[in-house]
């Protein structure tokens, strides 16, 4: 709908999946579900205060020399942690490549609005996004398998149940305003 220029349409829509979703989720609550696990990663890694650090117990595989990959608070709340030499520079290097010829325009759903609208307001986001597969490469495989690890993921359900792989790219003066990452359409569980 979005694409057909029916924005208000495609903002109703969106809205009543979302309120759906929501729905749906909550009457699986108790079942063990994604929120289930959410809670767990959350009483596992603590936020006690900005620059605590903790383990994840998960091996570096000598990422930066550290035995345990490990995270470091960033903010309270919500709580947010950055995971400390998570790639090492042959990852970094390889993502970059497999990303260069992906890249697009990232978009939004307030792009189209504003077009639609003649809005002159500055786009809520300015960079270039690639979407990577999961399987198929050993650095995605191993970097996906790395991360599933963190999360205490089910082996037999990580390729499955994560997305591809975002990789973005911010070049001088772009950005992305305060937005939400997760949405009861898009439930992202961390």
């Amino acid at each position: 709908l979005q694409r057909l220029g029916q924005i208000p349409e495609a903002h109703l829509r969106f809205k009543t999946a979302e309120a759906l979703a929501s729905d749906a989720q909550a009457k699986r609550g108790g079942e063990g579900g994604d929120d289930a696990h959410s809670e767990n990663i959350h009483k596992r890694y603590e936020a006690k205060h900005v620059g605590y650090l903790q383990s994840t117990g998960v091996s570096s595989d000598n990422l930066n020399g550290d035995e345990f990959i490990m995270l470091e608070t960033v903010s309270v709340v919500p709580p947010v942690f950055r995971i400390k030499g998570f790639l090492t520079q042959q990852e970094r290097e390889t993502l970059i490549r497999l990303a260069e010829p992906e890249m697009e325009t990232s978009r939004t759903l307030a792009d189209d609005t504003n077009i639609k609208q003649g809005s002159k307001k500055p786009p809520p986001r300015v960079s270039s996004t690639a979407w990577l597969p999961t399987r198929g490469n050993s650095v995605s495989e191993t970097i996906t398998n790395r991360a599933a690890d963190v999360l205490q993921l089910d082996p037999a359900t990580r390729f499955v149940s994560s997305e591809r792989l975002q990789v973005l790219k911010y070049t001088q003066g772009g950005y992305f305003d305060a937005h939400h990452e997760s949405t009861a359409f898009l439930n992202r569980f961390v």
